[in-house]
């Protein structure tokens, strides 16, 4: 886990492979699997697969490591077969949500969400984890309506008391520049929950640099750079580096941070094309 945590996959899947040799049991077998996925060494889970798939109780584990594999080599239709297989519908609708993140079909993302929502009894309150995702599919199919929908219902059930709830919505409020006062509001909440997170970091160097306060937003912005020298996914903060240089004019040291950002291609939330094209720009 360590050696996942930290960004190396081959150093992982070597020390999972001694755990499996040493002690051949299913929970190891389970964690090899997962690590070969992580350093795209496809070709050692099929084996895992069907040796867990044999096991009594270890079948569900099988399905759900093969539907991971198989997502992770962007094997979609393949995929979207094995997840209509899962027998328990609170995971079909988690795969199939991470499916459609996979793609970056937001649009099918939302449908998904709402009928997910739809099935809700009436007296159980939304689930924090998908209106979180509500959040992720208004920023990327800017959708204001969207984010002040799920703002309201996470302010009327409190749950935007939560870190993790306010920084969402202060960031996507931020990124799709409205209610900048209040976004700003929200970041300052989750800080003083947790003021060494990096994202929430990155979310107020993002709403001081909507608001125009270029200077504030570079302080910011290194003090998340710092707190996350150890992760992987630092592409976004070095773009939002390089922006507010840019609006600074130091367009030299901007130029530096985006070439910076495209040593993190792999982050999730990082778009390299859009990064190129500044740099293009500048160069």
């Amino acid at each position: 886990d360590f050696y996942l945590s930290v960004g190396k996959p081959e150093a992982a899947l070597k020390l999972a492979e001694k755990l499996a040799k040493a002690n051949p049991n299913p929970t190891n077998e389970t964690r090899l699997a997962y690590t070969a996925i992580a350093a795209k060494r496809f070709e050692l889970v099929p084996p895992i697969v069907k040796k867990l798939s044999g096991l009594d109780g270890w079948k569900g584990v099988s399905q759900l490591i093969s539907i991971n594999s198989l997502l992770a080599q962007e094997k979609y239709d393949e995929a979207k077969k094995e997840i209509r297989q899962l027998k328990v519908p609170i995971a079909r609708d988690e795969f199939m949500l991470k499916l459609h993140a996979a793609r970056k079909d937001y649009k099918a993302m939302r449908d998904e969400l709402d009928g997910m929502e739809k099935r809700l009894s009436p007296d159980v309150d939304v689930d924090l984890a998908n209106a979180l995702r509500q959040l992720v599919v208004a920023e990327k199919l800017r959708d204001v309506e969207l984010l002040n929908r799920i703002w309201k219902l996470l302010v009327d059930t409190k749950q935007i008391e939560s870190t993790d709830a306010a920084n969402s919505v202060g960031y996507v409020a931020a990124e799709l520049n409205v209610r900048l006062d209040e976004a700003k509001l929200l970041i300052e909440q989750a800080l003083a929950g947790d003021p060494d997170n990096y994202a929430f970091l990155d979310s107020m160097a993002w709403v001081l640099f909507r608001q125009g306060k270029y200077a504030e937003a570079e302080t910011y912005i290194n003090r998340a750079l710092r707190a996350s020298e150890q992760e992987s996914a630092r592409g976004v903060i070095f773009e939002h580096k390089g922006d507010i240089l840019l609006k600074l004019g130091r367009k030299s040291e901007a130029l530096a941070a985006y070439r910076e950002a495209m040593d993190y291609s792999e982050d999730d939330d990082f778009d390299p094309a859009r990064v190129e094209e500044k740099i293009r720009q500048l160069e």
